[in-house]
């Protein structure tokens, strides 16, 4: 099913499908627009709009009660293996559906630089091209199923305020800060 969506889109659908985006958002006001930006969707009163229901992710459909946790993405990552990221994301928008939501946080691509990143975990690990091909894989698999996926933590997402340190909420220490430098902003 994966393989056949993917073809349809190099097909000309694709073009197709963007051209109809294209014409429902040039007939929303710039009102609507503005709305939907900001996630106002409730303002938003254009004939058949779906505002986005945003589920967390990327490790499963946070927060709903009997969704499925699924393995962590950075072994998803150190298989290698496009074909099992796209069934991952597919079985992802699933969960998605079955939670009642039309978008997930997910995939998460931000570059592993520090051990002691907080989200080192939920993302695909120190190398960028294998992020971006397991991660795409992800986002193909998650967007099949007809669930929006918003990859997330996109670059240098590596220091946070008081996520990580220890203790309570009120007495964590400083979060991590990463320099980086603009040649390795460019290169990442």
């Amino acid at each position: 099913m994966i393989a056949d969506h993917s073809q349809r889109l190099t097909s000309g659908r694709w073009e197709e499908a963007v051209h109809r985006a294209l014409e429902r958002v040039n007939g929303l006001s710039r009102g609507h627009k503005l709305a939907i930006a900001l996630h106002d969707f409730v303002a938003v009163t254009a004939e058949d709009f779906v505002p986005f229901d945003y589920c967390d992710g990327p490790n499963g459909v946070r927060g709903h009660l009997g969704a499925t946790a699924f393995p962590s993405t950075l072994a998803l990552a150190a298989s290698f293996d496009r074909a099992l990221a796209r069934r991952y994301g597919a079985t992802l928008g699933r969960e998605v559906l079955a939670a009642g939501k039309n978008a997930i946080l997910a995939p998460a691509l931000d570059i592993a630089r520090v051990p002691r990143g907080g989200r080192a975990g939920e993302n695909l690990g120190e190398d960028p091209l294998l992020a971006g091909e397991i991660g795409g894989a992800v986002g193909v698999g998650i967007q099949a199923e007809g669930v929006l996926a918003v990859a997330k933590h996109y670059v240098a997402n590596n220091f946070e305020w008081l996520r990580t340190g220890d203790g309570s909420l009120p007495r964590r220490s400083d979060a991590i800060d990463i320099r980086v430098s603009s040649r390795t902003l460019h290169e990442i």
